[in-house]
């Protein structure tokens, strides 16, 4: 979503988030201040072989990285969108090693398969071969983003920001997991024991893609539907969501260009600051590796994140 997106969007953006009406809001926001030089992220590789790349996730069974290209705009149905397949050190194994994807997001790996939102629809990919095996389409979707997975009843969670939903995807069909404001418009999710972990954008989208209350990380308990707040106060317009140990998160905030780690507790620091369109990030908890795509530079980078 680089600024050459964002006119494309306004149309569908004003279609579906509803613009307050009353005064605008003064956002209390988290204090995030710059990690400690000792504990500062160091650069292991980048690579820019890449066209708006999204999302980065890492298959261990292959030791590679898998990373999604948007390549046109993010609602272009054009079949111009691709993933690519790094090696362990950041080398380009194949540049397009699927393709024919329209503007391919959020990932995620279960078993022989990746997992891929592309706008309106869900699809799978065989890591063994690079090809499409399942493709679904989800009703009344807009902007699909992130993948996540269930365990108890296997289902594909997909979020979508622009209509405030996430669905889930069995063998059975599509349904609606959860919907409502209370989502903040979610972008990033992941699964967390009994919880859904999900990183908003921010309800009530802007032309500028700002938020008169931008997103802070939300807990959805998987047994109840109801949905709290980490914390309080917001953090950003989010995007990509990792655990890091127990009580903590890494995520990005898309606008800001920032990477943040956030502990339950509310304690928060910067990690990466000055990121030009901070995507869905990857993390690697074994190596510490921690992997940042730059959608508006066209690049990803790989760091070495300190344990804290």
């Amino acid at each position: 979503m680089t600024k050459l997106f964002i006119l494309p969007l306004l149309a569908l953006l004003f279609s579906c988030a509803s613009t307050p009406n009353s005064a605008p809001v003064t956002p209390v926001m988290l204090s995030c201040p710059a990690v400690s030089a000792s504990q500062a992220p160091q650069v292991l590789w980048t690579n820019s072989d890449f066209s708006a790349p999204e999302s980065v996730v890492y298959d261990s069974g292959t030791k590679s990285f898998y990373v999604s290209n948007v390549v046109g705009g993010p609602l272009d149905k054009d079949g111009q969108g691709w993933i690519s397949k790094l090696s362990i050190n950041g080398k380009t194994v194949k540049q397009k090693w699927a393709s024919g994807l329209n503007a391919p997001k959020g990932m995620r790996i279960r078993g022989p398969i990746l997992w891929v939102s592309d706008i309106d629809k869900v699809v799978g990919i065989q890591l063994a071969r690079g090809r499409k095996t399942v493709s679904m389409d989800v009703p009344g979707a807009k902007f699909l983003n992130d993948i996540a997975f269930t365990k108890e009843k296997s289902q594909v969670l997909v979020s979508d920001m622009f209509t405030n939903k996430i669905h889930a995807i069995t063998k059975g069909g599509v349904s609606v997991f959860s919907e409502g404001r209370a989502l903040e418009s979610p972008n990033g999710i992941l699964v967390d024991g009994k919880e859904l972990l999900i990183a908003p954008w921010g309800n009530d989208i802007q032309a500028d893609f700002t938020a008169p209350q931008p997103g802070r990380v939300l807990s959805l308990d998987m047994a109840t539907g109801k949905i709290t707040p980490w914390t309080e106060a917001s953090l950003g317009n989010l995007d990509g969501l990792e655990k890091d140990g127990p009580d903590a998160v890494l995520v990005s905030d898309w606008m800001a260009g920032k990477v943040f780690r956030l502990k339950k507790s509310g304690d928060c620091v910067t990690l990466l600051d000055g990121i030009k369109g901070a995507a869905d990030i990857g993390f690697v908890p074994e190596t510490r590796t921690l992997l940042v795509p730059a959608m508006s530079e066209n690049k990803v980078t790989a760091y070495k994140l300190p344990k804290f």
